[in-house]
């Protein structure tokens, strides 16, 4: 097995094809790069396929002969006569125009044949894997030298030496999804940008670290020694009845006072700040506790067989909040402007913040709907309470076309109508770059935040999909107010959603006792 071509799992999981006939799109690169490609990682994957490849303007077959290059844009999707087995079309293309072309006979047959297969995608519809080779220029020739044979060696140019190649595979498009579009030209650009978007955020991360050492905020306080299980048991016990919520197996949930559980919030902070640095976020002080926790209600989830606390919110409900205090009251007045026009809903909407689940228990979301069905609970048996507010954390690993891509996607199709032009962001998220590959892509989506996760994952290289909370809002028909950079919780990009309890969607209700119940 070389080594000197890196693929994830999630990647390889998403490299095997359909049962029948699919085509592989790629960037081109060096001859002995592709072939290792198609002989290490392809056919493994797809061992019953056929796999050939188009290179060149040649098409090349497993026995190694060569066809005519005017024959191969007319049959390569015809029926199959000799070869029984479904086929893989391994078509690598450029992705730019602006190169050296030094042979513009070799150019313009190229370039015919992908054209006109491009065609042929577009009238067949055959299904279509993108894939992109990305060079890791910081790897060394004796890395390659150690993996290939000395014949494999006289293939590679000698600029290939110095390289290292990370394979990202895009989910299968599917032959619906190619039926959607119209014209050459129109899936060529969408094929394109997908491919484009297939990229590391390496540089990125390394730039994002470089900024923080700069800032020192790379060093980290130590948190606060874990709380005495004792000392939060006994103030457990002395919480009234009516604190709690709901049970289900060893789990409670309660709701109550800052004053009423000093302990016990310690500990909230201390597993806060654990969590979210867990997940790149955090405030990077010893605990995550600010002025605003006194006075706001939490609410915890409690683990009877183990004695910890699995997760918790925080809340806020308008109509106490802005008779005593404002909207300068809510925590979310320190990320955004609200006009006072917007008071009248402030005071029918409920805060809900610093959510988290502990990382030992986040494998499922059984505990996330617990906690959504006590707080809705809760907080809708206040005819006073109409909306719900508050914002959803995107933090800096997902990378700058992910982010580029939420909040157009968010602006696009969740943007509220009525709300958006009165509150504004304190510090706006400003991410310089060309929008027109996710312009191109989103036209395709539709209102379809399952596209969009795919979407996500696949250019993540670490896998991530849409954040679990903001993936959740969205389907009960949440609506996105403004975008703002939070410079105190590791400048992560956060989206002010707002939830209108006549305006969520009718199984919400019905998938949360589902949950519970299974």
């Amino acid at each position: 097995m070389i080594n000197y071509l890196h693929i994830t799992n999630p990647d390889l999981k998403r490299l095997k094809g359909p049962e029948s006939d699919f085509i592989i799109i790629c960037n081109k690169v060096d001859q002995a790069i592709l072939e290792s490609f198609i002989t290490e990682k392809l056919i493994p994957a797809n061992p019953n396929h056929h796999p050939q490849l188009i290179h060149a303007g040649l098409l090349k077959e497993q026995n190694g002969d060569y066809r005519d290059i005017q024959n191969i844009i007319y049959k390569i999707f015809e029926p199959k006569n000799e070869v029984k087995s479904p086929r893989i079309f391994v078509l690598p293309i450029n992705l730019t125009t602006f190169q050296k072309i030094t042979d513009w006979t070799h150019f313009l047959i190229q370039l015919k044949l992908e054209t006109g297969t491009m065609g042929k995608i577009l009238q067949h519809k055959i299904p279509i894997l993108l894939c992109k080779f990305l060079a890791d220029t910081r790897s060394k020739n004796m890395n390659i030298r150690k993996a290939l044979s000395i014949s494999s060696i006289r293939k590679i140019k000698a600029s290939s030496l110095e390289l290292n190649y990370n394979v990202r595979i895009s989910h299968l498009i599917t032959a619906a999804e190619i039926g959607t579009f119209h014209n050459k030209m129109e899936i060529q650009k969408y094929l394109v940008s997908r491919l484009q978007v297939l990229e590391f955020p390496k540089n990125e991360k390394y730039l994002i670290q470089f900024n923080n050492f700069i800032r020192n905020k790379s060093v980290k306080q130590e948190l606060i020694s874990e709380i005495p299980t004792a000392k939060i048991i006994q103030e457990i016990s002395k919480l009234p009845a009516s604190s709690k919520l709901n049970t289900y197996k060893q789990f409670d949930v309660y709701i109550t006072d800052f004053k009423q559980i000093p302990n016990t919030m310690l500990e909230i902070g201390r597993l806060r700040e654990l969590t979210f640095r867990n997940a790149k976020e955090g405030t990077g002080l010893e605990l995550d506790l600010d002025t605003f926790d006194p006075y706001y209600k939490h609410l915890f989830i409690w683990d009877r067989k183990t004695n910890k606390i699995a997760g918790a919110y925080r809340l806020a409900e308008g109509h106490n909040i802005i008779p005593q205090l404002g909207k300068k009251g809510f925590y979310i007045s320190t990320l955004f402007k609200f006009k006072n026009e917007f008071i009248p809903t402030l005071s029918k909407s409920v805060e809900l913040g610093r959510s988290f689940i502990t990382p030992e228990y986040q494998k499922s979301n059984f505990l996330l709907f617990m906690m959504w069905k006590s707080l809705y609970t809760y907080i809708f048996s206040n005819p006073e309470n109409r909306y719900i507010i508050g914002p959803v954390s995107i933090s800096d690993e997902y990378s700058k076309i992910s982010r580029l891509l939420i909040m157009d996607y968010l602006k696009k199709y969740y943007k509220h109508s009525e709300f958006q032009n009165l509150v504004k962001p304190r510090k706006p998220y400003r991410l310089i770059g060309n929008h027109a590959s996710e312009k191109i892509l989103l036209r395709n989506f539709e209102k379809d935040i399952h596209k969009l996760d795919k979407l996500i994952s696949e250019i993540q290289y670490n896998s991530y999909k849409l954040p679990v909370l903001l993936r959740q809002y969205l389907k009960q028909n949440a609506k996105v107010l403004a975008f703002n950079k939070d410079p105190k919780f590791h400048n992560v990009l956060d989206a002010l959603l707002i939830l209108d309890h006549e305006e969520m969607q009718g199984e919400l209700t019905e998938l949360l006792h589902k949950e519970l119940a299974g």
